[in-house]
C-alpha cells in the first residue's frame, strides 16, 4: 500500500529567533551525555544522511555514504536543519539496506572541491550502476560503526541494543505500513520559511516483523533516514561535526595547487555556500575569512572570475577589493590580461560583474563629489 508523500504543513511556519551554535553549543553537550545513563551509555542516534561522494566529468553525482547524528545537537540552528527533524516522518530501521540510492544524480553546482573526483567512462556515468557504499568507523568523528554492502537480498546482521529514539520528534505510528521510496533533492532557497521545501524521508519499508524479520534482529535502532543532494559528504560531515564540536578545519583552495593534509577538511567555498542555505552566520563569517586568507597574487584572478564568487556579491567584493590592491603586482596584471580576452571572446560570462565592480571602486567611489558645486555663471 502507497501512502501519500510525507510534506511541510501548507501554512508557513511562524520566524523563530535561533541561538548562535556558539552560545548553546555546551548545554546541548550535556544534555545528550545526560540522556546516555539512561540509554546504556549510548549516544542517541536518530538521524541518518545518505550524502554522495563523488562527481563525474559531466557534473552527476553518486555513491553516497552514510552520516549518523543525533537530532539533540543539531536542532534549533536553522529551518534548513530542522526540516529533517521535526517534520513526522515515519520511524524506520536505521541500520536497514533499503534505503540505498546508487543513481547518478544531477548537482545544482558546476563544481565542488568537496567531491572525489570520478573517472567512470563518460558515456555511462548516467546509467543506473550497483555500487558498495562502505563506512568508516570512528567514534570520535561520530561516524557509523558498520559497512553496508548494497544488495537486495541483504541478510541483516545482529545489532546493539537499541536506544532510546531522543528526542521524540515522531508520532507513534504503525510499523507494519508499507512506505513506498521517495527521492528527494534538497536544495533550498535561503528562506526560513520551510513550508516551500519538498524534502520527504527517502525510506522505504517500516521495520515491522512482517517484513524485515526483526524478531530474528531482535531490537533494532530508530530513526529517519534522508537523501542530502546538494551536498557533498566531505561538506555535510563538517557541518555535523562543526555544530557537535564548534570546531572546523578548511582546506586549501584548489586555485593555490597545494594538497589537503588534514583528513576531514572541508572546501572554504563549499562551507560558505552550505553555511548561506542553512542561515548559519557565525559558520559563514568564518568560511569568508577563510577564503580571505588564502588569496595571493597568484590565484586572486582565477579566484575573482569564478563562478563561484560571480554568485556571492559579499565574496565579488571582497575580492575585488584585494585585486585592487595587488593589482601592480607582476603576477597580476598579465593574468588580468589575459583574462579580458576571454572576456571579450565571451567565454567568461561572469567577467562583466568584475569588471563593472572594478570600475565602480576605481572610478565612481573614488572621484570627488560634485553635488554642491554651483554652475559657472557664463
Amino acid at each position: 500500500m502507497t501512502l501519500p508523500d510525507i510534506v511541510p504543513p501548507e501554512e508557513p511556519l511562524p520566524q523563530i529567533t535561533r541561538a548562535d551554535p556558539v552560545l548553546t553549543y555546551w548545554s546541548r553537550v550535556l544534555k545528550a551525555m545526560k540522556s546516555t545513563l539512561d540509554n546504556d551509555g549510548k549516544l542517541p542516534i536518530d538521524l541518518k544522511f545518505m550524502v554522495h561522494t563523488r562527481m563525474s566529468p559531466r557534473g552527476r553525482i553518486s555513491f553516497p555514504r552514510a552520516i549518523f547524528a543525533s537530532s539533540v545537537l543539531v536542532e534549533g540552528y536553522s529551518a534548513y536543519l530542522d526540516k529533517y527533524i521535526n517534520t513526522g516522518a515515519t520511524l524506520v530501521d536505521l541500520d536497514s539496506d533499503d534505503h540505498e540510492d546508487t543513481a547518478w544524480d544531477a548537482y545544482d553546482y558546476d563544481a565542488d572541491s568537496d567531491f572525489d573526483e570520478d573517472d567512470t567512462n563518460l558515456d555511462t556515468v548516467d546509467i543506473d550502476v550497483t555500487t558498495a557504499p562502505t563506512t568508516d568507523f570512528d567514534f570520535d568523528t561520530f561516524e557509523p560503526a558498520y559497512e553496508e554492502s548494497f544488495s537486495s537480498n541483504h541478510s541483516p546482521s545482529t545489532p546493539t541494543e537499541s536506544p532510546v529514539p531522543f528526542p521524540s520528534v515522531s508520532p507513534p505510528v504503525a510499523r507494519t505500513a508499507l512506505v513506498s521510496p521517495l527521492d528527494v533533492d534538497t536544495a533550498l532557497p535561503t528562506t526560513e520559511d520551510v513550508s516551500e521545501s519538498s524534502d520527504r524521508p527517502s525510506s522505504l519499508f517500516s521495520g515491522g516483523d512482517d517484513i524485515r524479520g526483526t524478531s530474528v534482529r531482535g531490537s533494532i535502532r530508530l530513526g529517519t533516514i534522508w537523501h542530502v543532494k546538494d551536498t557533498a559528504y566531505t561538506t555535510w560531515k563538517a557541518l555535523l561535526a562543526y555544530l557537535y564540536t564548534q570546531e572546523i578545519s578548511f582546506a586549501p583552495l584548489k586555485s593555490n595547487g597545494t594538497p589537503r593534509t588534514v583528513k576531514d577538511a572541508c572546501s572554504p567555498k563549499s562551507m560558505y555556500r552550505l553555511a548561506v542555505k542553512a542561515d548559519l552566520d557565525t559558520l559563514k563569517q568564518l568560511a569568508f575569512e577563510n577564503i580571505r586568507s588564502q588569496l595571493t597574487p597568484s590565484n586572486i584572478i582565477a579566484e575573482v572570475f569564478s563562478k563561484f564568487t560571480h554568485k556571492y556579491p559579499e565574496i565579488l567584493d571582497m575580492e575585488v577589493r584585494y585585486l585592487l590592491e595587488q593589482f601592480t603586482d607582476p603576477l597580476v596584471y598579465p593574468q588580468w590580461e589575459r583574462k579580458m580576452e576571454e572576456v571579450g571572446r565571451g567565454a567568461c560570462p561572469q567577467g562583466a560583474s568584475v569588471v563593472n565592480r572594478v570600475m565602480r571602486l576605481t572610478l565612481l567611489d573614488r572621484a570627488p563629489s560634485n553635488k554642491n558645486s554651483e554652475p559657472s555663471a557664463c
